[in-house]
């Protein structure tokens, strides 16, 4: 097989899909199963010789700022508008990610559709979603053709 990194990924400067995926393979092999405690796992064994590494936060106190991140963002997208118009049957994002001096951060959906260039920005979003979604799927058909 060949390898590489899916489009969108943050990849460690020099990573090596093909690396990535043999060293994935054996540790699945060794296992009898892959899941991200068991590559966690060989990672914090002998970080100093890992090839998965530089994948990894090392400093603890960086590392738990970095998981309160990811738990506050999953805080925040799990809020839904349900009636924002009296004909809405979708739930919406309460807040959607814009981007302000370099950095992402979440405005109220509302607002952000009553500002012309922050409501175009949402729309490339939506449809980089919807390129992204259009690749999942073809990735399924590719799938269901190797069946």
């Amino acid at each position: 097989m060949v390898y590489e990194f899916k489009r969108g990924a943050r990849i460690p400067a020099g990573a090596d899909a093909a690396s990535v995926a043999a060293r994935l393979e054996d540790i699945r092999s060794r296992h009898g199963k892959l899941t991200a405690g068991t590559v966690a796992d060989e990672a914090e064994a002998d970080p100093e010789n890992e090839i998965l590494a530089p994948w990894f936060t090392w400093d603890e106190e960086v590392g738990m700022r970095k998981l309160h991140e990811l738990e506050a963002g999953n805080l925040i997208r799990a809020v839904a508008v349900v009636k924002m118009e009296p004909d809405q049957q979708t739930p919406l994002r309460a807040y959607v990610i814009t981007h302000e001096n370099g950095d992402s951060i979440y405005e109220p959906i509302g607002y952000v559709l009553r500002q012309p260039d922050r409501r175009n920005a949402l729309l490339a979003q939506y449809e980089k979603a919807k390129a992204d979604a259009d690749a999942t799927l073809a990735e399924l058909i590719q799938l269901i053709r190797l069946l």
